[in-house]
This record gives structure tokens, C-alpha cells and sequence, in this order.
């Protein structure tokens, strides 16, 4: 039997099954060149140049825009931290609003955008990095600014990376440490957000459809915070409650987190936690803590859909390990947990809080509109 050849037949010469020879090809020297050819006469590499649409010709490893200051042997590796000398370098290199109290950056198109919405008069001035991509978000940033007599100018997009990377040293964001361009080319200098007193809050919630509070209890991380802000905003809360201790509070991290709502639900700040719910309760509020299944003393637990929601509540979230501080629990009218069926034994603050925060909601609308549909019977009959 014929053994099948290893490669296939020239065209030219059916029994023949050598590589074919290139075409008018100049013989080769033992160096490599062609005859007669010096290293000086070699045909030099096509420039890098710009093609419509974005894209590059010519040889593909020519010298490209880069971030920061890596070499080409280091582009593949991740940035490095900052030396720690540098931070004061940094805070000079950054303008001084030290006369401002509370005031700090935000940065984030669609932060910026809903801050300049809602509450343009805390913004003072917008800092849009050079070379920054034009989108419908950045036109009606600049748009706002001209509108409310806000100064703006545009800046070196360094200034805008030493913007994120001093938020993100003072805040405690590493990711964003490592990701200036998280700021999308925009940043804006804002004064503190004011803040509501309790019975403000109080107060302003009566005219709320929805009678759900949100309470924090030692939840520090700014992403978290962020997070259970938007979560207030999406079911209609009317309010959220912020400890001035042992909470991260209304950090910028926080509201770029938000994503622009914290600029429409109620925020108040307290003293005391353990205070603000005894008068939240003498207000008709009935107030929910959450716990953890295995947190210590925690015999009166319930699963968080035994309970009726049918009154105004003020929900208590706490640290993901363990929930609510024990004074804090025992304050509270319910101890709820949401059941785990799987490995881990807890789950994020904001996913628990969204959890929680929709069952009492849901009961809520479907109580009001039970109560709505027997007053129209009544008025017919």
C-alpha cells in the first residue's frame, strides 16, 4: 500500500513535491542580505502614521502613546503605587480649597452631570481633561456649567489622574489608585452636600408614598454606602440615616458610587444612632434590624418574610459579618435575616439591603392598594 506523501504537489510538477522557489528573488548572502548589500542600504521601516476611524499602519511595534511614564519592556505590567513621598508633591499639584469647609472633588461623567442637575450651586469650578472624548454627557456638562456661571477650563489629563489618585489614597479606593480614567476626563470641585437634621427628615417623609427609612450601623466602605443609596433611590425610601461615627458618610467615593442619587433621596446625619431610633419610634416609625444567623445572642431571629410591613419601618443595616451592633438589635421592634442556602454564610451589606428593602416596599404598595380599592367600594356602594 502507497504510503500518502507529506506535502502537497507544485501545480508545475506533479512528481515533484519540493517548496516551490520564489519568483525573480535576488540570491541571499551567507549573512542573510542580499548580494552585494550592506546593513546601511537595508530598506527602512514605513512611519507610524494615524488612518481615519483611529487605526495605525506601518510597522506595529513602533513607538505608541502609553500611560504615565513606563518603558516599552514595562507596558505590560500593572502601575505601580505611588511612593509615599510623593503625596506632598501631590497636594501641591492640586488647587487649595482649604478655606471651603467640606469641599473636595467629585469626578465621573454621570455623577457630575446629576450633581450639576439637581444641585449646580455646590459645584465651583470643572476641570475637563484635554484631548477628553465628546459624548452627549460631556456636552450637557458644559452646557450646565455656562448656564449657572460656573468656571470651567480645560486641563492637563495628568491633573485629572492626581485628582483620582488623591480621593483614592484619602478615601481608601485602591481600584481607583489604579484606574485614573475611571474620572472619564471630567472633574468638578463641589462644597459639602448639607445634610438634614432628623426631624427635618422626619418631617419631609410624609410626603413619601413609600414609609421606608434606611439606617446604617458601622458600614464604613464608601462603595457600600454608594451602593445602598441607589438602592434607597430605587425603591422610593424616604429617607437614609447616617451616623456621624462609626460610618464612612457622604464621602466622594460614596457619591460617585451613587451615581447621582444622592442627590435625590433625604439624607440626615445623627449623633447617636441608639438616640435617633427611640425618636423615629415616637414618630410611628416601627424600626427592622438586620442580623447575621450566627451572631452572638441572637435567639428572637426571624426570616424577614414572617414579617408584616403594613406601618412605616426604619431598616438597620450593619457590617456584613456580623449585622447590627447588639445594643442597636435590642432597640429594634424586629430582628430579621435573610436565609443562606449556600457556602458562604452572609451576603454583601448593599445586596441585603436591596433584598430587604424591596420585600418591605412590595408589602407596603400591595397594603396601600388593598386599602385604596376598599375606600373606592365604600364610596360606590
Amino acid at each position: 500500500m502507497n504510503k500518502r506523501p507529506n506535502a502537497r504537489p507544485s501545480s508545475s510538477n506533479s512528481n515533484s513535491y519540493a517548496k516551490p522557489q520564489a519568483k525573480n528573488r535576488t540570491p541571499s548572502s551567507p549573512t542573510g542580505r542580499p548580494a552585494g548589500a550592506s546593513a546601511s542600504s537595508s530598506k527602512p521601516k514605513p512611519a507610524l502614521t494615524p488612518r481615519a476611524g483611529g487605526a495605525n499602519t506601518g510597522n506595529a511595534s513602533a513607538e505608541r502613546p502609553r500611560f504615565g511614564d513606563f518603558s516599552a519592556t514595562d507596558k505590560a505590567r500593572p502601575a505601580k503605587r505611588p511612593e509615599k513621598e510623593s503625596r506632598e508633591n501631590l497636594e501641591k499639584s492640586l488647587p487649595d480649597f482649604s478655606d471651603i469647609e467640606g469641599a473636595h472633588y467629585l469626578y465621573g461623567r454621570h455623577a457630575v452631570l446629576e450633581l450639576l442637575q439637581e444641585n449646580p450651586k455646590r459645584v465651583q469650578k470643572l476641570y475637563v481633561a484635554e484631548h477628553a472624548g465628546i459624548d452627549k454627557r460631556l456636552e450637557a456638562i458644559i452646557s450646565l456649567c455656562e448656564e449657572n456661571s460656573i468656571r470651567w477650563n480645560k486641563v492637563p489629563r495628568q491633573k485629572i489622574d492626581n485628582i483620582v489618585r488623591y480621593h483614592a489614597e484619602t478615601f481608601g479606593d485602591d481600584d481607583d489608585a489604579f484606574n485614573p480614567s475611571s474620572a472619564q476626563g471630567v472633574a468638578v470641585m463641589v462644597t459639602a452636600q448639607p445634610l438634614l437634621e432628623l426631624d427635618d427628615l422626619i418631617e419631609k417623609a410624609k410626603s413619601y408614598t413609600t414609609q421606608v427609612m434606611i439606617a446604617l450601623d458601622e458600614v464604613t466602605d464608601g462603595r457600600n454606602i454608594g451602593a445602598i443609596l441607589r438602592v434607597a433611590d430605587a425603591v422610593g425610601a424616604c429617607g437614609v440615616i447616617l451616623p456621624k461615627h462609626r460610618t464612612g458618610g457622604l464621602s466622594p467615593l460614596a457619591s460617585k458610587t451613587a451615581v447621582g442619587a444622592d442627590q435625590h433621596i433625604p439624607i440626615a446625619q445623627v449623633t447617636n444612632l441608639s438616640q435617633a431610633l427611640d425618636t423615629l419610634k415616637g414618630a410611628g416609625y416601627w424600626t427592622v434590624g438586620t442580623l447575621c444567623e450566627s451572631a452572638e445572642g441572637s435567639t428572637d431571629i426571624q426570616d424577614y418574610k414572617t414579617v408584616k410591613y403594613d406601618v412605616p419601618i426604619v431598616l438597620v443595616v450593619g457590617s456584613e459579618d456580623k449585622g447590627v451592633r447588639q445594643n442597636i438589635a435590642k432597640r429594634c421592634d424586629f430582628r430579621v435575616t435573610i436565609p443562606m442556602f449556600g457556602k458562604v454564610d452572609s451576603l454583601n451589606v448593599s445586596t441585603a439591603t436591596a433584598v430587604l428593602a424591596y420585600e418591605i416596599v412590595q408589602q407596603q404598595r400591595s397594603f396601600l392598594a388593598k386599602v385604596n380599592a376598599e375606600k373606592e367600594a365604600l364610596q360606590t356602594s
